[in-house]
């Protein structure tokens, strides 16, 4: 068994080489709760700097595999994996574009990119999670959003007391997604409310 210094980013989100932006989006969120302040998994085995510095590379390996061209020069210089024409992966850019074959391939790898309906539902507690782990505050957010800070922390909590319609949440989810550094319109969509 590898030690975790020794794992790629594929290995370390627990995702195939080939994976969709979707599950590396979902195993991101999945993980990173696995190892956030609240999470009694990690309670009893890491140290805190342990959690915290798996925490950073658990980040690092998403924002990383989650960019098209940062995850190919990953693949290609750590892996040594070469773009590939059988890969459903998103490998070819616009100057990669050389024929029309070149051209049906990319935009076929766009299109299953943008398939990211099969994403987990997830809640409050995750965006809790991911926000900390990023060291990012409320106030923080609501300062740049214009979101008041109440809202957030409702959000967070899964209070629907406390907010407004979902018309509004969903708004205020894309904009407190994009500042954390999720894709707005994924977390919009795949909020469980319970409040419909």
């Amino acid at each position: 068994m590898k030690k975790i210094e020794d794992l790629n980013y594929y290995e370390l989100l627990n995702v195939s080489e080939d994976a969709t932006l979707s599950d590396i989006h979902r195993a991101y969120l999945l993980i990173a709760s696995a190892y956030s302040k609240d999470s009694l998994a990690a309670y009893n085995i890491l140290s805190e700097n342990e959690r915290v510095d798996m925490l950073g590379r658990i980040e690092t390996a998403y924002t990383t595999l989650s960019d098209k061209k940062k995850r190919l020069l990953y693949d290609k210089e750590v892996l040594k994996i070469e773009p590939d024409r059988n890969t459903s992966a998103p490998i070819l850019f616009a100057n990669d574009i050389k024929d029309e074959d070149d051209i049906k391939f990319k935009e076929e790898n766009e299109k299953s990119v943008l398939k990211l309906t099969d994403l987990s539902i997830f809640g409050g507690a995750q965006l809790k999670n991911i926000r900390e782990m990023k060291g990012i505050t409320l106030d923080e957010i609501s300062k740049k959003t214009r979101i008041r800070s109440s809202y957030l922390k409702a959000i967070e909590e899964e209070d629907f007391d406390r907010l407004p319609e979902e018309v509004y949440i969903r708004g205020f989810l894309r904009s407190y997604a994009g500042y954390i550094g999720l894709d707005p319109e994924m977390v919009s969509k795949n909020y469980k409310f319970k409040k419909i």
